[in-house]
């Protein structure tokens, strides 16, 4: 798999280098297209069972695990917009959903279909930062968006969205459901609610609960990220990765960052680890820092010897 990944972004580099130089002298056609688009510079990376899918600001190139093969998915082949913020591949759906700066956002089916859904972005009543921070994939149908405004649930099978939480001003970073519960990361700490909608009004802030010292959290604190891994629920507070148990009301510490110019910015479970991200200078050559977490809530993998580039 590391040959696979290194042969892919060493693949897109070529790419992107060759585009000056090698068609461009080709004549097209009456009515046709060709796209110069750099993918030298990568905003998301996600996976299904066969591609692996990389997002630039401006497109997305796919890889087939097996032969390596490469196509590329731009407004010329479909897409509805350009400034691409972050990317999600739905398994259950067999989806890639595509998330755009300006909150556009479009559903590319495996068959080839795409659906447009401009709902957020045309919102006039969502006042302030509309920008789409993380996806929550629950099943094939349900899925959560964490947003600068609150939290909104889309229905995939009606390409609709079910219901929207104003947060009243906290930024929403990340979120998850957990054991019947959502789970939401904001500017301010951790909320939580049961996911029942037939008997509790989900878009009604209130019905919220904060987890503040009466869970085993402090009294103030950020949170960035949060997941739920192998049966265990993951959540950052102030730049330290916890595991935390939801029965007992305590968190246990599975990684902080190495520097206090670090924070903690990504967590995602799609890979055989969890993989938990940290940006900022960590040393002087560096400004990212990776680390793999096990089914147990061990560390089993640091780079933290030799960091990344973020």
């Amino acid at each position: 798999m590391k040959h696979l990944f290194f042969s892919f972004f060493l693949s897109l580099s070529l790419f992107a280098e060759a585009q000056t130089t090698d068609t461009i002298n080709q004549s097209l056609k009456i009515g046709e297209w060709r796209s110069y688009l750099s993918f030298q510079i990568g905003k998301y990376v996600t996976q299904s069972k066969e591609k692996i899918f990389f997002a630039s600001e401006f497109a997305i190139a796919t890889i087939d695990k097996k032969d390596e093969s490469f196509e590329y998915l731009t407004k010329t082949e479909g897409l509805n917009d350009a400034g691409i913020q972050l990317i999600r591949y739905d398994k259950f759906a067999k989806t890639l959903i595509v998330v755009y700066n300006n909150s556009n956002i479009d559903l590319v089916y495996d068959s080839g279909e795409i659906v447009n859904l401009k709902d957020i972005q045309n919102n006039i009543d969502i006042i302030g930062d509309k920008k789409v921070y993380d996806i929550w994939i629950e099943n094939a149908v349900d899925v959560y968006l964490a947003c600068g405004f609150g939290i909104v649930k889309l229905n995939l099978t009606r390409k609709e969205f079910v219901y929207t939480t104003y947060t009243k001003g906290l930024k929403v970073k990340s979120i998850t459901v957990f054991k019947g519960q959502i789970y939401a990361a904001t500017d301010k700490g951790i909320y939580t609610v049961q996911n029942d909608e037939k008997n509790i009004n989900l878009a009604d802030f209130k019905k919220w609960s904060f987890l503040g010292p009466g869970y085993g959290f402090p009294n103030n604190y950020t949170s960035n990220v949060i997941t739920n891994y192998q049966g265990r629920l993951y959540m950052g507070v102030n730049d330290t990765l916890f595991q935390y148990n939801e029965v007992q009301f305590t968190l246990k510490k599975v990684i902080g960052p190495k520097s206090q110019k670090q924070i903690l910015k990504y967590i995602t479970t799609e890979g055989k680890y969890l993989l938990v991200g940290f940006a900022g200078f960590a040393c002087d050559n560096c400004n990212g820092q990776l680390t793999f977490v096990n089914e147990n809530g061990d560390v089993v993998i640091s780079q933290s010897n030799s960091c990344t580039q973020q």
